[in-house]
């Protein structure tokens, strides 16, 4: 499972680093889960409603998100545990 942070998922919402973008097809089309986590989330959406384009904005994350295949997983004490770790073995 691949799971978004930030900066990629808003490489790929404004789709300005076409490696990112190449990056994310390639994993979609070899059926690689997805993920976005609900921080992430939460930081597009606040992003979103600080911008003068508030509606088009959250439009297009609600979009992304549906159409990107991307799994939002619920907030758990585990996964945080691990999420550093395995952050830490991707780079």
């Amino acid at each position: 499972m691949i799971h978004l942070d930030t900066n990629a998922a808003i490489a790929l919402l404004n789709d300005r680093q076409p490696a990112v973008h190449t990056r994310f097809d390639e994993a979609r089309a070899a059926h690689t889960p997805l993920a976005l986590s609900i921080v992430v989330h939460h930081e597009l959406m606040v992003g979103a409603a600080a911008s003068k384009r508030r509606r088009e904005n959250e439009q297009k994350i609600a979009l992304f998100v549906a159409t990107g295949g991307l799994d939002i997983p619920p907030f758990e004490r585990l996964r945080m545990r691990s999420a550093g770790p395995n952050v830490c073995a991707t780079r």
